[in-house]
């Protein structure tokens, strides 16, 4: 009888560090721009729907009727439309918001392009985390995106982790300030001290959660074993 073989994993590189940033900015914008249009499209069928609906119920189209399945099959349609324009409105700050993201990712990188391998090394280094720890599966795969300076390939993910790190401190010092509030709690009247404190804790968990995105791209998506 066979024994079984145990599956080897395969590293594959993080699509951080291979992605187009500008390509996928330039496809949210666009995705944007589709959701705005579907937007306002479900809203003027929305209004029209709901408009001769009404006129018809008031008797303003003269006797222009129609039966009662049909004037209930238009008011389901207005619903719907209404529903479709408040769908259409999220996606459309979402992928804004996407788009703003990758443009902004692609100009730290332009900011970091200039970077030497030794500045690499140095930036984990300040980090706490040593880029010889490296697997070599790895290093092998970076050399396939930048052969004569395979840390280079590492830009991309360093300026990822620089912009989250700035949210980070920028959280962190708003959790601050609202800490000096804090200590003065007790001049607010006792109905607002429960919206304060629900504030600094959101901001401290915003703080949090920037901390933690930052660690995961060091430690998760480079298989840095530290």
């Amino acid at each position: 009888m066979n024994s079984i073989q145990p599956r080897t994993l395969i590293p594959t590189l993080t699509h951080y560090l291979t992605e187009n940033h500008l390509e996928i900015a330039k496809k949210n914008e666009s995705y944007s721009t589709f959701f705005k249009v579907a937007m306002v499209i479900s809203a003027i069928g929305a209004l029209l729907i709901f408009s001769g609906v009404t006129a018809m119920y008031l008797g303003l189209l003269g006797e222009l009727s129609l039966p009662n399945v049909a004037l209930l099959g238009c008011m389901i349609a207005s619903c719907l439309s209404m529903k479709g324009v408040d769908v259409c409105a999220k996606w459309h700050v979402m992928t804004m918001r996407q788009a703003k993201w990758y443009r902004t990712i692609a100009e730290q990188l332009k900011s970091i392009t200039h970077w030497k391998e030794e500045t690499v090394r140095q930036f984990f280094t300040v980090r706490n985390k040593s880029i010889d720890r490296l697997q070599p599966s790895t290093m092998s795969m970076l050399q396939k995106i930048n052969a004569a300076h395979p840390l280079l390939a590492l830009l991309p993910l360093i300026a990822r982790y620089q912009l989250t790190e700035n949210y980070a401190t920028q959280w962190n010092q708003k959790a601050q300030e609202q800490l000096h509030v804090m200590q003065h709690i007790d001049r607010f009247p006792s109905d607002a001290r429960g919206s304060v404190l629900q504030i600094h804790q959101a901001l401290l968990a915003n703080a949090n959660s920037e901390k933690e995105h930052c660690e995961q791209i060091l430690q998760n998506y480079l298989w840095l074993v530290i």
